[in-house]
């Protein structure tokens, strides 16, 4: 309900006099317009005084709805805050019973960040350790959170803090240090706010022989066996992620646009089949970017598809692990592009169902936690035009295989 600042209603137009061509000034009439121009002076004076005292008026409204805004804004952040601290007291209730003296409590990623905590004040003193599954974030980041200090703190009601990559450890490290002044010990522990913490790099990782189990069990060979026939001697691209805004789907499809625009003898000879489940669908922010990506498969197929032939099969629906498997095995390119990931098991599954004698080409965005262990495809992402130019394929896509297994 704020007026813009500057629209200052009620006040009238100025006209600015001028003064005829040719007419001369007699005494009268220089006098007469000597006064006219006092008054004009006097009355702009008048009107700058009354837009001050309106602006002035107008940012203190200002003022006053950013600070109820504000206001409001913490109130509901503290009420949020209250919920979730109310949900993660009641699992502890609910948990410290059922706790045995030599029990090992594992607790799992950042949703339940002070759950040591809230054990430690009823009174569980087992070994408590905690894993990460996402990226721990930068102390520039961090700062910028209301309560990082306090969040941070918590944690060290646990015995063990495990992450992905020593990257992500390092970085846990660096606030310890520069923004809580706490110390290394030498060993992988830390010791801040008068506790001692040990911190590891645990990277997850699959089960590799039930996952090939799955990719040759009857159902996996079968999704195979009509992926290959329904490809039609084209090259397979595939993805899969769930639809999350982490992921860089949106990039994925505009960077796929950009190569079939640059590199039109490739269109007919390769597609992208992106399998996306749908996550969070009651959240606005999640069924915004399921519209956008919607729009943008949709454009982009009706721009370049031909009559026997789709670039993009955009599928959001969810693929047991055999009929993954199957999938994987076919695709000549498996692409992982998140632009930040814990792990992204994606790509350990893609190279699990790979046929050893012919296999196909891992592109590894170094933003996912599985570049730390899967170096070779992270470092032919990065180099990808330089591959590619040796290769004679713009994108990497034909005959990158033998290249890289080479």
């Amino acid at each position: 309900g704020l007026r813009p600042l500057g629209d200052h209603r009620g006040h009238q137009h100025r006209h600015r006099h001028r003064r005829r061509p040719g007419l001369q000034r007699t005494p009268v009439r220089r006098d007469l317009q000597e006064h006219r121009e006092e008054e004009h002076a006097a009355g702009e004076r008048g009107v700058d005084d009354g837009r001050a005292e309106e602006r002035e008026g107008d940012e203190l409204e200002a003022a006053a709805v950013a600070s109820k805004l504000g206001l409001r804004v913490t109130l509901v952040e503290a009420m949020v805050e209250r919920e979730i601290d109310c949900v993660r007291r009641r699992f502890a209730e609910v948990l410290a019973p059922a706790i045995q003296p030599d029990d090992v409590i594992w607790i799992h990623d950042y949703h339940m960040i002070p759950m040591a905590r809230d054990l430690r004040r009823l009174g569980i003193t087992n070994r408590i350790g905690f894993f990460l599954h996402t990226p721990w974030p930068t102390r520039q980041l961090l700062v910028t959170l209301p309560h990082h200090r306090r969040l941070v703190e918590s944690m060290f009601d646990f015995d063990l803090i495990g992450f992905h990559t020593r990257e992500w450890m390092d970085l846990f490290t660096d606030y310890v240090v520069t923004e809580a002044q706490g110390e290394v010990d030498g060993r992988g522990g830390l010791d801040c706010f008068g506790r001692h913490v040990q911190t590891g790099v645990f990277p997850i990782g699959i089960d590799v022989d039930g996952f090939m189990a799955a990719r040759n069990s009857t159902l996996g060979t079968r999704t195979y066996d009509r992926m290959a026939a329904s490809a039609a001697f084209r090259k397979m691209i595939v993805g899969v992620d769930r639809l999350d805004y982490s992921k860089g789907l949106e990039e994925r499809l505009l960077g796929y646009e950009q190569f079939l625009q640059d590199n039109a003898s490739m269109r007919g000879e390769v597609f992208l089949l992106q399998v996306t489940p749908i996550s969070r669908d009651d959240v606005d922010s999640y069924q915004d970017i399921r519209s956008r990506l919607d729009a943008l498969a949709g454009r982009i197929n009706g721009a370049f598809a031909d009559m026997d032939w789709q670039p993009i099969r955009y599928l959001n629906r969810t693929y047991r692990r055999d009929q993954l498997a199957g999938i994987y095995r076919a695709a000549r390119v498996g692409l992982v592009t998140p632009l930040r990931d814990g792990m992204n098991l994606v790509a350990k599954e893609y190279v699990c169902a790979q046929n050893p004698d012919d296999p196909g080409v891992l592109i590894l965005s170094r933003f996912a936690g599985a570049a730390d262990r899967m170096a070779l495809a992270c470092a032919f992402c990065t180099g990808l035009a330089a591959s590619a130019t040796r290769i004679g394929d713009p994108f990497g896509l034909i005959g990158c295989d033998e290249d890289l297994r080479d």
